[in-house]
């Protein structure tokens, strides 16, 4: 929430003094989509035998311990894994738009945003130019001392911004 007279441009700056914006971008990423593929995976490793229980009635487990057990692992980690899908679109979206979840809803839509340098560029101020090291939270000691927005106190913006 921004307190009155307070300028979205003054809050984005003393948000990323504490908590280092382009930083909680990549960890959140990056741990999303580790979950993600994780839960996936458990939910492959669970599908033959939820097949099983719904199409072989011979090789059904026989406790009904053993059948909560099954349906509710496979439900609940697929839905884990959709709505962490979910997730991941969205903070990759912000990435992708140089804006932050409280600037999404806060700015109006008919002005262009001055942050936006482009989806590429956006996240290459995120997650570093080194491609390989997207999927790692760490950044190469060139992007620490050439990408502004790493260090917190400096966002390039667009020359043609609408103020």
């Amino acid at each position: 929430m921004l307190l009155k007279g307070m300028r979205s441009k003054d809050m984005r700056l003393d948000i990323a003094l504490v908590v280092k914006m382009a930083n909680l971008h990549v960890a959140i990423t990056v741990l999303s989509v580790y979950t993600f593929l994780e839960t996936v995976l458990d939910t492959l490793v669970l599908l033959p035998s939820f097949i099983i229980f719904f199409h072989d009635g011979s090789r059904r487990p026989s406790s009904a311990g053993d059948i909560a057990i099954l349906f509710l692992a496979f439900v609940l980690n697929l839905a884990f894994a959709l709505s962490l899908l979910c997730f991941i679109c969205m903070h990759t979206s912000l990435a992708a738009s140089n804006t932050t979840s409280i600037e999404v809803y806060e700015r109006k839509k008919t002005c262009s945003w001055e942050y936006d340098l482009g989806w590429r560029k956006n996240l290459e101020q995120v997650f570093g130019t080194n491609k390989l090291l997207w999927f790692l939270p760490m950044y190469c000691t060139e992007d620490l001392q050439n990408i502004p927005t790493i260090q917190g106190l400096e966002f390039p913006t667009r020359s043609d911004a609408v103020l």
